[in-house]
């Protein structure tokens, strides 16, 4: 069965563990469990990661794994079924909301 989840930012816009990372104001993800929710909505940090050089590989890190910066709580369902997909990162992505503007990745 899938759930739907919100995802919010739990820390303030100054603090420090943000480093580079875009902030969203609001992110709706479909998604079994909020760890599955948290893993999806990876995929708009995907865009920053830095590419290795030659045979380097480097790993993938996003905000959204921090509980620090963002928190995942359940979105009900009603509401999530008159939502229009807003993305094109990945169609269980419902909605995401980057900081000052809307984001259609």
């Amino acid at each position: 069965m899938t759930n739907f989840w919100k995802i919010l930012p739990s820390a303030t816009p100054d603090d420090s563990r943000w480093l580079t990372y875009e902030i969203y104001d609001e992110v709706i993800v479909a998604a079994e469990t909020p760890s599955m929710a948290r893993q999806i909505a990876r995929e708009l940090d995907r865009h920053l990661a830095e590419p290795g050089a030659g045979n380097e590989s480097r790993p993938f890190r996003s905000a959204f794994d921090d509980a620090k910066l963002y928190r995942v709580q359940p979105f009900p369902s009603e509401a999530a079924v008159e939502l229009e997909l807003e993305t094109s990162v990945d169609p269980r992505i419902l909605r995401a909301e980057r900081r000052g503007a809307r984001a259609l990745p």
